[in-house]
């Protein structure tokens, strides 16, 4: 029993060493610098994923704290607050990073759980790997391949955690798959596990879900079609109607709250190539040649996952590596063109580019889908299939190496020959430059630290109105009431659309109109008075939120706006390179 225990013991601990050592790798200086720097960007006065995530983390630990509604902030679009709607609906990656978030300063807390993710992955993936009967040195190769997928690092790099975070897909891999093999008692319990793992995708992100139910679908289906064994295919119907009910049952507060949103459904599409949906979900997609290396959009570490080697590997597999590792890859291949979007394209990025034959493009998997529910179109991103890509095609590299070691003779050469593909790997994104992520410096202005020593905090206006979470993470340091919206609201400047449930005082009548570069729209005495009245004790300028402004064709004069606002308000109290801040005393 001592011995057993030790045994999993080392089996736990050496893959996690594992795993955390690459991520070592993968973060490299960023681990001196966990204090000063945010993984994926950050901390510009420019609309960032990352600013709103990072955010969206630190208000969900606050809301733990105060007993407040999560998705509900009180904190943003002040005196009234704002319900974040569909921004946030699925928030499990913020209440695991909520104790980091807590306890931790901003932006190491994020930073941290950001390397926690690969660890996450790669540990779930070797997990389902050691269920499927894979060798443990196998099982590790799957780890770091799906671990470090190179999805993974570009969401991550883009600063969005919640979808580099995808430890559901092998956790229900792997139950599934028990679920239609083991017997008794058992095989209920891995029903049960897998329909756990689905409703946590489900409520994490639901395409992802929707990527595992393509899955849970085409094995049912293979069971279906096998020949004449009723007991199996009758397995089949009743793991896939436990599995269901259980996901169902355990993520139906969520699904509750989806099927609720009764905002209109998009419309359907032709789907003729030059459709701008057509276009758009052909950019969220993979080029043909990305499993070979021959990718030309070089500014992201898109290739983490070392598909080159990953694929050579795979296609010499196929004739030597047996019908366990042959249904894995050929799974993989599926995958593959479903993440090649509605048609094949030599190239996504930054433009489209079709392959053709003989003068027509080649449509796909993705095509088909997109014409039976045209509906999906809006929000199927076709190169987030990819992590099960890695996951399908790594199961079956380490099947077929197994086998191979097995069959050959070779038994004590199979681990090595997993070692040597996961390190050639790691040596070819190296040498690519692939491994480090993208990082902007975090450094927050004094003013608002200052402000965090404040006895009793108040609330800021924030100018230019519109910037919504290009400078949410400001608040992590200040922790004040906030008036903007979490949401960008700059198409609204362009066509002078005011959103419904925020700036509600008069005072925002005269800064969105200056938002909008009108500088004769200067906030009254009355409407200063009344801002006060409601606890608003500064006005922030940013002035690089002005460039924003005027990148998205919006023409204010940030000098004359900073002068105009002076008139009214007074001589600032800070006056810099980055901020503008005037005190809320009175008019004039």
């Amino acid at each position: 029993m001592m011995r057993g225990l030790r045994i999993a013991l080392v089996e736990a601990t050496l893959p996690l060493a594992a795993l955390m050592g690459t991520t070592i790798l993968v973060f490299g200086e960023g681990w001196t610098r966990m204090h000063s720097l945010v993984i994926g960007g950050g901390n510009a006065v420019t609309p960032s994923d990352v600013n709103g995530t990072m955010w969206f983390y630190w208000w969900v630990s606050q809301a733990q704290a105060r007993g407040a509604d999560m998705v509900v902030p009180d904190v943003i679009c002040a005196p009234t607050g704002q319900a974040l709607g569909s921004n946030f609906p699925q928030h499990i990656d913020a209440l695991m990073a909520a104790p980091l978030m807590a306890n931790l300063p901003t932006p190491m807390a994020f930073n941290l759980f950001a390397c926690l993710i690969p660890v996450m992955g790669g540990m779930a993936a070797f997990l389902a790997a050691r269920w499927l009967k894979v060798g443990w040195v196998g099982a590790m190769l799957v780890a770091i391949l799906f671990g470090f997928n190179s999805l993974s690092m570009h969401e991550l790099a883009n600063g969005k955690p919640p979808s580099a975070m995808m430890f559901t897909m092998p956790l229900f891999v792997g139950a599934w798959i028990k679920s239609l093999t083991a017997e008794g008692p058992k095989a209920w319990a891995w029903m049960i596990g897998a329909g756990l793992a689905a409703a946590l995708a489900i409520q994490h992100y639901v395409l992802y879900a929707l990527v595992l139910a393509f899955f849970g679908a085409g094995t049912l289906l293979l069971f279906a079609l096998r020949p004449a064994r009723g007991q199996t295919r009758r397995r089949a119907v009743v793991a896939g109607l436990v599995v269901l009910t259980t996901g169902v049952l355990v993520a139906s507060p969520y699904l509750n709250k989806l099927l609720s949103d009764r905002r209109p459904m998009p419309a359907a599409t032709t789907l003729k190539l030059t459709d701008p949906a057509v276009v758009r979900e052909a950019k969220e997609s993979i080029d043909v040649g990305y499993l070979f290396g021959v990718d030309e959009d070089e500014s992201l570490p898109r290739r983490a996952a070392f598909p080159t080697v990953l694929t050579f590997a795979a296609l010499l597999l196929i004739p030597f590596g047996g019908r366990r590792s042959r249904r894995w890859i050929v799974a993989g291949v599926g995958f593959y063109l479903l993440s090649l979007g509605p048609m094949a394209a030599v190239s996504v990025r930054p433009e489209v580019e079709w392959m053709t034959i003989a003068g027509r493009g080649v449509p796909l998997p993705t095509w088909w889908l997109n014409t039976v529910f045209p509906f999906s179109i809006q929000f199927f991103h076709p190169c987030r299939v990819f992590p099960m890509v890695v996951l399908c095609m790594g199961l079956g590299v380490a099947h077929g190496l197994a086998h191979i070691g097995r069959s050959r003779g070779l038994a004590m050469f199979a681990p090595a020959l997993s070692a040597l593909t996961a390190v050639i790997g790691m040596w070819q994104v190296n040498k690519q430059g692939g491994l480090h992520l993208l990082t902007a410096d975090w450094t927050p202005h004094a003013f608002f630290s200052s402000l965090a020593e404040a006895e009793e905090p108040g609330a800021l206006l924030e100018f230019p109105v519109g910037l919504g979470h290009a400078t949410a993470p400001f608040q992590l340091v200040h922790g004040w009431d906030r008036s903007e919206s979490h949401h960008d609201n700059i198409a609204g400047l362009k066509t002078n659309q005011r959103p419904d449930d925020c700036f509600q005082l008069p005072i925002f009548d005269d800064l969105w109109a200056m938002s909008r570069g009108d500088t004769q729209a200067l906030p009254s005495e009355a409407d200063v008075i009344e801002a006060r009245a409601a606890g608003f004790q500064y006005l922030v300028v940013y002035r690089a939120g002005f460039d924003v402004l005027n990148q998205a064709g919006i023409d204010v004069d940030r000098e004359m706006s900073i002068r105009a606002l002076a008139r009214a308000l007074g001589e600032p109290q800070i006056n810099d390179d980055t901020l503008v801040v005037f005190a809320l005393e009175s008019g004039s």
